[in-house]
């Protein structure tokens, strides 16, 4: 009788291991199946975020930061010229100052790419017209600026002087710093009654006829702002200086002219255009079409420099040779930048890019050259090419 009840006992203690086990393995075959569903959903998210990025790579901007190793424009001398022999920055940047970066001042804005010195991977072809990307607008658009014709696919390298322009022709004929003359002491509606400059003339046209006729204005932005600055800096001796004038570099001690150290030079730049009848756009119909020239800051955050005949500068005030930077063509072209005013004789003159590759003044009835600045809008994508010469971003 005490056998029967042991053995009893003893089966009770197997089944109630049995279930036991049993409740075990039931419950690491759902941990399982749980972490299969789990790793299933985690493997399909990291896979759409590959596609995604991807996909993204094909937009402009991404595939400019995936060509490039991006550095803070901190690690650059504006104050000097760029270029291969010379140093002092060749690639893509970037500035994040919500102070230099606010281009139309309403306190929204983000972080700017700009490239830098004798860079040869910023091509891009549009519409069967080489360009040469200078940066991005603070909504992301890709500024640029016009590079020559293409041919067989191919854009000119530097050092085949590209020629670039569109025309040559004065500022303006009557003294004016404008490239449209404001009504009222504001920028009006723009249409061809309106006084403006020579410059916007053969802009019109370029664009009318390249763009407009071939259909191929989608992918341009309408957004852009060129600014016409004339902000006045300081008057001295008669002359009245603009904003430009800040660019050009000041020595903080007489002492430092014999060793040139740049870390005793200042000088001061802005990408906002601080007054609104400065500023010149289509999506306000003060221009025509979306299409303007480089400004002083622009030519400057590229690897130029501005000098004047009142300022000391390595070279003396003649300045030095800049013939290192992508923006070179060999000849004079003009900006969008006033850099003085005489009181006494009331000649105005603007900011051009010399012959030998840095600003100075130019009077404005004086002729120079005029390349076109177009911007593509953000959402664009590059469907080929590395930014070389001979392989240049493709977008259509």
């Amino acid at each position: 009788m005490r056998n029967s009840k042991s053995g009893f006992v003893s089966m009770a203690l197997v089944y109630t291991f049995l279930v036991i086990f049993l409740f075990l393995m039931l419950a690491i075959l759902r941990t399982y199946i749980e972490k299969d569903k789990f790793l299933e959903a985690i493997n399909s998210q990291i896979d759409e975020d590959i596609n995604k990025d991807k996909r993204n790579r094909s937009y402009a901007l991404s595939k400019m930061l995936e060509d490039n190793a991006p550095q803070s424009y901190d690690t650059v001398y504006l104050v000097k010229p760029a270029g291969d022999s010379l140093g002092n920055g060749n690639g893509l940047y970037y500035i994040s100052e919500d102070s230099l970066t606010d281009e139309n001042d309403d306190g929204k804005t983000s972080r700017i790419y700009f490239y830098r010195g004798s860079v040869e991977n910023n091509h891009l072809i549009y519409a069967n017209k080489c360009f040469r990307i200078l940066r991005t607008n603070e909504d992301g658009s890709i500024r640029m600026v016009y590079d020559g014709e293409a041919t067989d696919n191919k854009c000119k390298k530097l050092s085949q002087k590209p020629n670039v322009h569109i025309g040559t022709v004065s500022f303006s004929d009557n003294e004016t710093l404008s490239l449209v003359e404001p009504q009222n002491g504001l920028l009006p509606v723009y249409d061809d009654s309106i006084a403006h400059s020579n410059i916007i003339d053969l802009l019109n046209e370029w664009y009318v006829t390249n763009f407009i006729e071939t259909n191929k204005t989608e992918e341009i932005s309408k957004n852009t702002i060129f600014c016409n600055n004339k902000k006045g800096y300081s008057t001295a001796s008669n002359i009245n200086y603009y904003e430009s004038k800040k660019m050009v570099p000041v020595f903080k001690d007489n002492r430092d002219r014999d060793r040139y150290d740049p870390t005793k030079l200042t000088n001061s730049f802005s990408l906002i255009c601080s007054q609104v009848n400065d500023r010149y756009s289509a999506v306000e119909r003060t221009l025509s079409y979306p299409v303007g020239i480089l400004s002083a800051e622009d030519v400057l955050l590229a690897g130029g420099y501005l000098t004047s005949s009142d300022d000391e500068y390595e070279g003396g005030p003649d300045g030095i040779e800049n013939s290192e930077f992508y923006l070179y063509t060999g000849r004079t072209f003009w900006t969008s930048s006033a850099f003085s005013t005489n009181l006494s004789s009331s000649q105005n003159y603007m900011v051009v890019v010399n012959n030998d590759g840095y600003m100075q003044e130019k009077h404005v009835t004086e002729t120079a050259d005029v390349i076109p600045v177009i911007s593509l809008a953000a959402n664009i994508r590059i469907n080929s090419g590395n930014g070389t010469a001979n392989n240049p971003y493709r977008v259509d």
